[in-house]
């Protein structure tokens, strides 16, 4: 079975689900985001993907310039000033 994995980066928090490409949630984890460190929180995602997981969506704090994957501005994560998340997940 294949699945996206959709995962909600805040301040405080990094939610995460994996859902079935059909929209159902199969399954969902809420960690606490106690340093707020960039790669901590991409650590994180990279271990909930596997080879089932075909697609990735991201809410990241911050302005993102979505053409480009180009963080201009972090907000809470201050790693992310100036990162391209597009090609660290391509």
């Amino acid at each position: 079975m294949k699945f996206v994995l959709a995962c909600d980066i805040g301040g405080t928090d990094l939610k995460m689900g994996k859902f079935s490409l059909s929209g159902d949630l199969v399954e969902s984890v809420k960690i606490p985001l106690a340093n707020r460190k960039g790669q901590t929180i991409l650590t994180q995602i990279e271990s909930r993907m596997d080879s089932d997981v075909v697609g990735l969506a991201l809410s990241i704090p911050g302005f993102i310039n979505p053409n480009t994957g180009f963080i201009e501005m972090g907000g809470a994560i201050e790693d992310f000033n100036g990162f391209n998340i597009f090609a660290y997940f391509k």
